[in-house]
């Protein structure tokens, strides 16, 4: 009885193991084919640098066109999403409103073959001052 106990004992502790060193949370599987979905934004600029995520989405009925929310750290309201337009591996925006009296002004910047990583150059105006920024994302 007591070999019998030991045995499943035994057996529990390597599945256990085996669960636990299977699990992971590595990006490096997962195969993107755009720029949908989550990712971890650092933004710099002259004031310093944050950290936050954006949510990506495709807009309906266009092939270069996307929506992202909380660009810039504005927030996940659907009336602050900005567009951007992406060709082969080129990011542009357009001039756009931002939220909170911001305005973004164009920038650019390119999306890795894998779509892991992205940079982007912008400006932001609250109208009387212009800030230049550098995003880069990663997921």
């Amino acid at each position: 009885m007591e070999k019998s106990l030991k045995r499943k004992n035994r057996i529990i502790v390597l599945l256990l193991s085996i669960l636990l060193f299977s699990c992971t949370d590595n990006n490096d599987s997962i195969d993107y084919s755009s720029i949908k979905g989550g990712w971890r934004c650092i933004e710099s600029s002259e004031q310093g640098e944050r950290t936050y995520l954006i949510d990506v989405y495709k807009k309906q009925s266009e092939t270069t066109t996307y929506l992202v929310s909380n660009f810039h750290k504005v927030g996940y309201d659907s009336f602050d999403d900005i567009l951007i337009t992406v060709v082969g591996n080129k990011i542009t925006i357009a001039n756009q409103p931002l939220g909170s009296g911001q305005q973004l002004k164009a920038g650019s910047g390119t999306v890795s073959a894998d779509f892991k990583q992205m940079s982007i150059q912008y400006r932001v105006t609250n109208g009387s001052t212009e800030i230049g920024y550098t995003a880069n994302f990663t997921r």
